[in-house]
């Protein structure tokens, strides 16, 4: 499955968008995520909201019917972040939840049945962050994990399966991102370490993107590494996070 990059990236939003329509007080929206054809949105008080095309499921309100305002999906959540068909929430307890398309298994509940509810998946969560059909989680103890569509090696090993439940990718990381077919993470040594294949470079073929990069030049001391680092981070979709 071929899909144009970086049009399902979970971006904050850069300033305040006030939710129009009948929603309660119109309250500011503090965080959005784009599927490719849904839209999540994050309020100050801790409630998510979704609309748009719904036919996964992804809008995580129990149905499958499209929804052009915004519908309550839940309460106390402090992050979001959106694939191409499927969603996922951080709860401010730490708590991971997702929902919607899953036939790649990027919901991480151990089936590749789609789920139109939210799903607990995992607790002791910091940051998240979803590729166009994978998901990757950070946790407390900084163990990476990854979860759904390998076909261009985006969880880190060379076998072309599906995971459908949370797999370690290693430990003592910092930051993690995504891009549509690749993930990154950031290690408490200055390491930053790419799976999967590059933005605008996807294979046409379903070959295997580069399944371990490093670079060994990123020091934590070296402010030009750096820049370096936040470059290429800055080129994936941001992961969200709980305040450290």
């Amino acid at each position: 499955m071929k899909f144009d990059s970086l049009q399902h990236l979970s971006t904050p939003a850069t300033l305040p968008h006030r939710l129009m329509g009948d929603t309660p007080s119109a309250q500011v929206a503090s965080m959005m995520a784009h599927g490719l054809w849904h839209q999540l949105q994050l309020r100050r008080d801790g409630t998510l909201w979704a609309s748009g095309d719904n036919r996964y499921g992804q809008l995580g309100d129990g149905s499958r019917q499209d929804q052009r305002r915004p519908v309550l999906v839940g309460r106390n959540f402090c992050a979001i972040a959106a694939g191409r068909f499927h969603s996922l929430g951080l709860k401010r307890d730490g708590s991971l939840w997702a929902w919607g398309y899953n036939g790649d298994g990027q919901l991480g509940d151990g089936s590749l049945v789609d789920q139109a509810r939210p799903v607990q998946i995992a607790r002791g969560c910091m940051a998240i962050a979803a590729g166009a059909l994978h998901s990757l989680l950070l946790k407390h103890d900084g163990t990476l994990w990854a979860w759904g569509h390998n076909g261009q090696g985006q969880l880190g090993h060379t076998v072309d399966t599906k995971q459908t439940l949370p797999t370690p990718m290693g430990h003592g990381y910092r930051e993690i991102a995504t891009t549509d077919y690749q993930s990154m993470a950031l290690h408490h040594s200055g390491q930053l370490i790419r799976w999967g294949v590059t933005p605008g470079e996807e294979s046409e073929d379903n070959s295997l993107g580069t399944t371990r990069v490093q670079y060994d030049d990123i020091s934590l001391g070296d402010e030009t590494c750096f820049l370096q680092a936040a470059q290429l981070m800055a080129q994936a979709a941001p992961a969200y996070q709980l305040p450290r």
